[in-house]
């Protein structure tokens, strides 16, 4: 995809290693965009740059880029060259990482409005809505779910950027609109969003479980329907309660999370701006599993380097089970080339941090014929890496000589090093939910079944999304604990004509059924109900690869995954 480049991005660093910049690469990929705006009247972008480098050692407080009339500047690398991580949001909030996954400092870019005094409002908003649309691009995001305000991720302490934008005669919707629209304008046709029409939307999935929440942000009640088109009935501020008949499952995707609450006069609000449903009947909870040797022994240690490893491996199986850390693949979703067990890659910037830390010995050591050029590409600009590499594929398939020197590559010792160290913050954040999912029900350090499970989920596909161990237990309540596995097998039964998956999913339906109760059967329940917030297409491919992860065997890709010796 080739995207219109209406501005010019210019690069002004920042001094590193500094309190504003530290150095330190998004290992991962970049997640998503959080938009912010200056707090200051009439500073401009340059202002505020010169004084974070005149402050660089003062405060550990930054933003990747910012816009006003006349430019846009970047100080912290974002689109010019791989993606650093800089201090733009608050630690310790729960919000980002309930919707995204993640930390914002660790996995998301700051954008700056500079507004008010002699800055021209709407030239500014023009440049504004066309970098975050931009970085949507360049990081293959979804510009209807990937972009959320400062002030939703903190809302006690921040305005921003609705403050910044009511000074420039905009909304917060409005600039989540103008993103999507200009994304779609400059991208040269329809970007693919997760909003679905009225008369498009499947029925809604209701379960009817009565209960309360409490609002964590400024929560718009919605008429009617469970989506951001609906017309606004009220405004609630932060740390209202409210009552509940029950949720959808389906509603409008909003930043991943598809889940709306139904209120007794049919309106509806999204379960991202609430805290988890208090004071509900549960389940009897399942014997306690004992860890295993692999794993940590209690929830506050987490996973060590073999859980990690063994995780690693089972997510990697899905791709290459002879070779899950050897993983290579071309050109067929846009990032160049992807590489290792999780498959990263040149053009969400997450393989250069990788190949950088391996070393340039070592990649000239697996790829004598195209080390060097490989060595080039996994440094900036990202541009200049996705053509190198795309030179060595015809089409999206790679040259033999370029794949087998990848592959040697991938799953050399030094290179799987690197790839158990990248993964080792992602597997603290899957081993916590897994412990913080046990403490629901009473149990203790999750084993090594568990820790993969979560890890899979947190790898592929970015976390719970407002999923809770009460949503299982209901749905365990509600459809008993001898049918529970048979609706979902049935629901699997009718997906044949899916687009992805629908002949493992028919295979699935008749290996999943009557599982032995634990932990399996609560796992492969999550599975089903984390998949329905997938988009539509995926939702059949999800279960097939979180089930078989749940039940140790299952149908993917066409084969059966066997993973009993894994975990």
């Amino acid at each position: 995809m080739t995207f219109q480049a209406k501005y010019t991005v210019t690069p002004r660093y920042l001094s590193k290693p500094s309190k504003r910049r530290s150095g330190k690469l998004i290992v991962g990929g970049v997640k998503f965009i959080v938009a912010h705006d200056t707090g200051n009247p009439g500073s401009t972008a340059a202002n505020n740059v010169a004084y974070y480098e005149r402050s660089r050692d003062e405060q550990s407080a930054s933003a990747h880029i910012f816009v006003d009339d006349r430019e846009i500047l970047e100080c912290i690398p974002a689109l010019t060259a791989p993606p650093e991580k800089a201090w733009h949001v608050l630690y310790g909030l729960e919000t980002d990482n309930h919707i995204y996954g993640y930390d914002a400092n660790d996995a998301a870019i700051g954008v700056e409005y500079c507004f008010g005094g002699r800055i021209d409002a709407d030239e500014a908003y023009r440049k504004y809505v066309w970098v975050i649309a931009c970085l949507c691009e360049s990081y293959q995001l979804d510009p209807a779910t990937a972009v959320v305000g400062h002030f939703f991720l903190d809302p006690k302490r921040k305005t921003d950027p609705v403050t910044g934008l009511a000074q420039s005669r905009r909304t917060y919707d409005q600039l989540l609109k103008d993103i999507v629209t200009e994304y779609r304008a400059c991208a040269g046709g329809v970007a693919e969003t997760t909003v679905a029409t009225v008369d498009s939307a499947p029925a809604l999935q209701f379960i009817e479980q009565p209960g309360q929440v409490v609002s964590t942000a400024k929560l718009n009640l919605r008429k009617d329907l469970p989506r951001r088109t609906a017309d606004i009935v009220q405004t609630l501020p932060a740390g209202t309660t409210l009552q509940y008949l029950g949720w959808v499952t389906n509603g409008e995707p909003v930043n991943g999370n598809a889940k709306w609450y139904r209120d007794r006069n049919g309106h509806y609000f999204w379960s991202g701006g609430v805290t988890a449903p208090a004071g509900l009947a549960t389940a009897p909870a399942a014997p306690s599993p004992q860890p295993v040797a692999a794993a940590a022994t209690s929830p506050s240690t987490g996973p060590d380097e073999s859980a990690i490893k063994t995780a690693l491996k089972v997510t990697g199986h899905f791709e290459d089970s002879a070779d899950p850390f050897g993983g290579v693949s071309g050109d067929f979703d846009g990032m160049g080339i992807s590489l290792g067990v999780l498959q990263w890659n040149i053009g969400s910037g997450s393989l250069q941090p990788l190949v950088q830390a391996t070393g340039r010995e070592a990649v000239l050591a697996a790829m004598p014929q195209h080390g060097e050029e490989f060595w080039t590409a996994c440094q900036p600009p990202i541009r200049q890496g996705l053509a190198i590499v795309r030179g060595w594929q015809n089409g999206h398939v790679l040259k033999p000589s370029a794949k087998s020197e990848l592959k040697d590559f991938a799953h050399s010792q030094a290179f799987v090093d690197q790839q158990v160290r990248s993964a080792r913050r992602v597997a603290d954040r899957a081993w916590k939910a897994a412990a913080d999912w046990n403490a629901h029900s009473g149990r203790g350090a999750p084993d090594l079944h568990q820790f993969c499970w979560f890890f899979d989920l947190m790898t592929q596909n970015g976390g719970l999304k407002g999923l809770s161990p009460a949503d299982v237990d209901n749905f365990i309540k509600q459809a008993g604990t001898d049918r529970a596995d048979d609706l979902v097998c049935d629901w699997l039964a009718g997906q044949k004509a899916a687009p992805h998956g629908g002949a493992d999913a028919v295979k699935n339906a008749e290996l999943w059924r009557n599982p032995p109760p634990g932990i399996g059967l609560e796992l492969l329940i999550a599975s089903y109900l984390r998949a329905q917030q997938s988009k539509p297409e995926w939702r059949v491919d999800t279960l097939n690869r979180k089930g078989t992860i749940a039940l140790r065997s299952g149908w993917t890709h066409g084969e059966k995954q066997d993973l009993s010796g894994l975990i």
